[in-house]
């Protein structure tokens, strides 16, 4: 029954060099899902509408639960239709605490990702679990009704990071052309990857600075002596007897 559906959950992290960023979550469902959990509702569901999800019973995302200043936007690419909440933050420590926020709201901890910097170097990291297994919730007769393998392909699990600087190091799947890394996380293995990555902001070289100040100085030297030559009285020969 579940055979060609596909639910996309997709996490984007997007640093700036000063520590302020960019949150984001998307929650979509491609045709075949949508369908099938429209056939129990009768007006069906606006799946752009996070708060329309509770019409199935529970709601992935309560836009009451949601951190100050994130903003709702309709998701719709390809055949999923769904949800993007954009959420900024200032600072590395309002990622973290918000990303807690989050984690307190969800009644699980489902955001174990940490944010770092130390004199230009940026470190994401996992601590904990990345988001439980999706198994859990379901009995012996539904894991029966529902292999292993059908459960892993319902879902399309990304988490993104766009780094400042460059990146020396990554376990992420993939790269894209614009640098981003891509981890694709499997909620159904024992142990899914745990999305590591390091960044670093070139470091700014003083010796152009230094050689520029040098040929200030010299210059303004050369020019200061010119204008007393100019200003020096001529001398004047006086013929002799």
């Amino acid at each position: 029954m579940l055979s060609g559906c596909t639910m996309r959950a997709w996490f984007d992290i997007d640093v700036e060099a000063d520590g302020s960023g960019t949150f984001q979550m998307t929650v979509a469902l491609d045709e075949e899902l949508r369908a099938l959990m429209e056939e129990d509702v009768e007006d069906g569901i606006d799946w752009t509408d996070p708060s329309s999800w509770g019409e199935m019973g529970d709601s992935p995302l309560s836009p009451e639960d949601l951190p100050e200043g994130a903003e709702i936007r309709p998701y719709t690419e390809e055949d999923f239709e769904g949800f993007t909440v954009a959420v900024p933050f200032g600072s590395l420590d309002e990622f973290d605490a918000m990303l807690e926020e989050l984690s307190e709201e969800s009644a699980q901890d489902d955001f174990p990702f940490r944010l770092t910097s130390t004199d230009g170097r940026f470190e994401l990291s996992t601590e904990g679990e990345v988001f439980g297994s999706a198994g859990e919730g379901l009995s012996g007769e539904d894991m029966e009704m529902v292999p292993e393998e059908m459960l892993s392909s319902l879902f399309d699990i990304q988490m993104r990071a766009s780094l400042p600087g460059e990146v020396v190091s990554h376990n992420a799947d993939e790269v894209d052309e614009d640098g981003t890394l891509i981890w694709r996380i499997d909620p159904t293995e024992e142990d899914p990857t745990r999305p590591e990555a390091v960044s670093e902001l070139a470091r700014t070289s003083w010796l152009p600075w230094v050689l520029g100040a040098a040929a200030l100085a010299l210059a303004a030297a050369g020019l200061t002596f010119a204008l007393r030559r100019l200003r020096r009285p001529e001398e004047v020969t006086v013929p002799g007897p």
